[in-house]
């Protein structure tokens, strides 16, 4: 009798699991193409990988241990939505975001938790994988990506546009995500 609640339990979690997974689907197919403003709670996607940026639960960050790590995975969580949030004053919630906007990516699940740039950064030589890049480069300054109370001001660049009007930002646009103080691109190793 146990073994078949269990069973019937399992089997009502993976009903209520394809089921969320078909409304996700049709939420995002909804918003795929509609403009991006400040408030809007997005999900980064790694174009190559296909895996979404995300806090870590537990794991700490390298190089300031009072952070939590920010990491790729698949299938994204709670843990993997940003707020877009303005880092201008002149900007405010509701208002549309261009191309080299500067936002706040805020954890949404952890109020007062942003994407943040260490300020630390250390050597890290191995990140060159050619060995003429280790000539000319002997070692590339890092900076990690941790989520933080500290606040990162990041431009959003577009690079491709799923739809070629102006220089908005819209749901499902390819961007480059910099961060202007450092000149530093988010890049995953």
């Amino acid at each position: 009798a146990e073994r078949e609640r269990q069973r019937e339990l399992y089997n009502t979690l993976k009903r209520v699991y394809q089921k969320e997974k078909q409304m996700n689907e049709k939420l995002q197919n909804e918003q795929l193409g509609s403009a991006l403003k400040f408030g809007d709670v997005i999900q980064l996607m790694h174009i190559q990988s296909g895996q979404f940026l995300s806090c870590a639960e537990h794991g700490v960050s390298l190089s300031e241990p009072e952070n939590f790590r920010v990491l790729l995975s698949n299938p994204a969580s709670m843990l993997s939505w940003f707020t877009l949030q303005p880092a201008k004053a002149f900007a405010s919630l509701d208002d549309p975001i261009y191309s080299l906007s500067e936002v706040h990516l805020g954890v949404t699940v952890r109020e007062g938790e942003f994407l943040h740039i260490s300020r630390v950064w250390f050597n890290e030589p191995n990140l060159l994988k050619r060995e003429a890049d280790k000539r000319t480069q002997p070692g590339r300054i890092k900076h990690e990506v941790n989520t933080s109370l500290d606040k990162t001001a990041w431009k959003l660049c577009l690079f491709a546009s799923f739809n070629q009007q102006a220089d908005q930002v819209f749901a499902a646009d390819v961007v480059c995500i910099r961060e202007p103080e450092t000149k530093s691109c988010m890049l995953i190793d």
